[in-house]
């Protein structure tokens, strides 16, 4: 009987022989069950798996490091590059040159913005690439979106930025070069924008077509009443 069992053609027979027929529908349910058991687990066993190999945060990969061999060695492929002895080591490979802060036309708007501030509003102050996570801060109660927020602005730098005579932010400047067309770019300037507006701060565009007048025009539009914090007032 056994033997019959693993011939095909007599395979549902046999199975009625061995098990008989109540036994037989309970096993046909127990497996329908089973499998359906099994593909719902292995659907939500691939996700978990993935986001225990990586947390939310870029740059922090809890899954097992990879490893090379370079010169007979094994190691990782992978550096945590928060860690500042990974930093260290990675500083320690290569040289390092200067490099200009500001391109040929923006380093031309930056002197005409300076002389101008000098010359209508000498207690002003003008600086470059200015991190704007270091001079805007979130309000929130939620942890959650404090940090998000923070970590959205954090990565942004404004073109120039003007500063009052208490080291606070008074109006932004953003330079409407060829750069800023581009769909990343456009995105990026968007949430400066955003982030400047939510906190009152003016945000100056000039375009690529600029002349002294136009600047010296939309300065005196802007600053007089760029926020609470402004001390000072335009020569006449």
């Amino acid at each position: 009987m056994i033997k019959d069992c693993f011939q095909m053609d007599q395979l549902p027979d046999a199975l009625h022989r061995i098990f008989g027929e109540e036994n037989l529908e309970t096993l046909a349910v127990f497996l329908f069950v089973f499998l359906a058991a099994f593909v719902v687990l292995k659907s939500l066993i691939k996700p978990a798996r993935r986001r225990q190999r990586y947390r939310s945060q870029p740059g922090q990969w809890t899954g097992k490091p990879k490893l090379k061999v370079i010169g007979g060695k094994q190691t990782n492929s992978y550096q945590d590059m928060s860690d500042p002895t990974n930093q260290m080591e990675a500083v320690a490979r290569v040289r390092f040159r200067r490099k200009k802060l500001l391109n040929g036309s923006e380093d031309r708007l930056f002197n005409l913005v300076d002389e101008i501030l000098q010359t209508t509003y000498p207690d002003l102050r003008l600086m470059a690439q200015t991190s704007l996570g270091e001079v805007i801060e979130p309000v929130s109660q939620d942890k959650r979106h404090w940090a998000r927020a923070q970590a959205s602005v954090n990565s942004k730098r404004l073109d120039m930025a003007i500063f009052n005579t208490h080291g606070m932010l008074l109006a932004a400047i953003e330079f409407q070069g060829s750069g800023h067309y581009s769909q990343k770019t456009f995105m990026r300037d968007a949430v400066k924008k955003e982030a400047l507006r939510r906190a009152g701060i003016t945000l100056i565009e000039v375009p690529n077509n600029y002349s002294s007048e136009s600047i010296n025009a939309l300065l005196r539009q802007h600053l007089p009443t760029a926020g609470p914090d402004n001390r000072s007032s335009p020569k006449t």
